[in-house]
């Protein structure tokens, strides 16, 4: 088992990336973010993408491939377990951050049943406890020579 596999526990706390490119926060309107922000998107047939603290630092989730500034909204697993969200760790590959986990029951296939949007609703507010940021893109790495 390598590392960021192992199961997720109650007092973890959570990283959900926001891009600063979509009105989904904006810290002069609002402390909590957009509900839209936990709403699944295509590219998560699985779960929303979280990321473990534990193992990931919130300047660092924005990835290689992030082009343009983000926050990141800080949750607490417990929080989720106790309101019916499942969580599963799914370690990424070499080109993602560390400490990557799923909501397992909040995935692009279901994203407009009730519970779902109940469930972003919670997310965002009163779940969220803070949001951190605005982050700059990751730098491009150079080729070693």
């Amino acid at each position: 088992m390598g590392p960021g596999s192992e199961p997720v526990k109650d007092d973890e706390v959570l990283y959900r990336r926001i891009p600063d490119s979509i009105e989904w926060y904006d810290p002069s309107v609002s402390p909590h973010p957009s509900s839209k922000a936990f709403r699944p998107k295509r590219h998560d047939p699985t779960g929303i993408s979280l990321y473990r603290a534990r193992h990931v630092c919130p300047e660092r989730i924005g990835g290689r491939s992030s082009q343009k500034p983000y926050y990141v909204a800080v949750v607490r697993a417990g929080d989720l377990r106790a309101h019916g969200m499942c969580l599963l760790a799914t370690p990424g590959d070499a080109n993602g951050p560390p400490g990557h986990v799923e909501v397992t029951n909040l995935r692009y296939g279901n994203r407009r049943e009730d519970r779902q949007e109940e469930w972003q609703a919670l997310l965002a507010d009163p779940l969220c406890r803070e949001v951190l940021g605005p982050f700059a893109p990751a730098a491009p790495e150079k080729d070693s020579e």
